[in-house]
């Protein structure tokens, strides 16, 4: 979906202030990929450019053969990922339709041939080398409101372990809210965004809400923070388009459209209404 704020995500470091204690979790958000691909070995991930990934068919549909724009062609990137966390000691939650996905990303691959890689992200500096950490899947759960979980083999620290809004406090949520999310936009290293819940109970349920946040592919999946915790996984966007080319020649970029025109940019699924 498109950039409605109109700022791109900021680099973990660039992120400050009122962002800051969300980018320090950085290290419980990472890649979910799957052995196979063949940017992911077995202790990290050989980069390319965004260019490169955005020349092959069906990612995103319709930019095949098109030039992005510096800002994006000039990014590191990896090749049709979805983003996940750490949900409790041994296990992480991301998008249902990324499980689904990877799974026919390669062919006879198994649910134990997924892979959740830490670290992909610039710590201080636009220079700053990434330190991953790869963890192995060996069963999965395919939750409600295209949700799942995925059981890793051993146990992440518990210092990892992402705080949980309560189905109590997630009846509070209003319109207007803050809501932040750091997830990996096109494959590319984490990123911070944030916005507000454009529509806190849009089916009488409290089973999703929608967002004005900025996301791409790549970001579904990620953890939605409301007031320092996780509210909700970022399931999908609101508008099909997702890029546009540049009026100065330049290339496509993230469109950007008034908010007014539609009625919000993402869903996530409320993590207190998974199971």
């Amino acid at each position: 979906m498109a950039i409605f704020n109109g700022n791109y995500p900021a680099d973990i470091y660039e992120a400050a202030g009122e962002s800051s204690s969300i980018t320090d979790l950085a290290d419980s958000v990472g890649l979910l990929c799957i052995q196979g691909q063949k940017f992911i070995g077995a202790s990290g991930l050989t980069l390319s450019t965004s260019q490169k990934y955005f020349s092959q068919p069906h990612y995103p549909d319709g930019i095949k053969g098109g030039r992005l724009c510096d800002a994006l062609a000039n990014e590191p990137a990896v090749w049709m990922v979805g983003t996940a966390w750490v949900y409790n000691r041994s296990q992480i939650a991301t998008a249902g339709h990324n499980v689904i996905s990877l799974l026919e990303e390669v062919d006879g691959a198994k649910v134990t041939d997924l892979r959740f890689v830490t670290g992909y992200y610039r710590k201080s500096s636009s220079r700053s080398s990434f330190t991953y950490k790869v963890y192995k899947i060996k069963a999965r759960e395919m939750t409600a409101h295209d949700t799942a979980v995925l059981t890793i083999e051993g146990y992440f620290e518990t210092k990892l372990i992402l705080d949980q809004a309560s189905k109590a406090e997630a009846r509070t949520v209003a319109n207007g809210d803050l809501i932040q999310m750091l997830g990996h936009p096109l494959g590319q290293p984490l990123k911070y965004t944030e916005g507000t819940v454009a529509a806190a109970d849009p089916h009488r349920d409290r089973s999703t809400f929608d967002t004005w946040l900025s996301g791409v592919s790549g970001n579904s999946g990620s953890p939605v923070f409301w007031k320092g915790k996780v509210l909700g996984i970022f399931t999908g966007g609101g508008w099909p388009n997702e890029f546009a080319d540049g009026k100065d020649g330049g290339g496509y970029s993230h469109a950007t459209y008034d908010n007014s025109n539609i009625d919000h940019s993402g869903t996530a699924a409320y993590v207190s209404d998974m199971d």
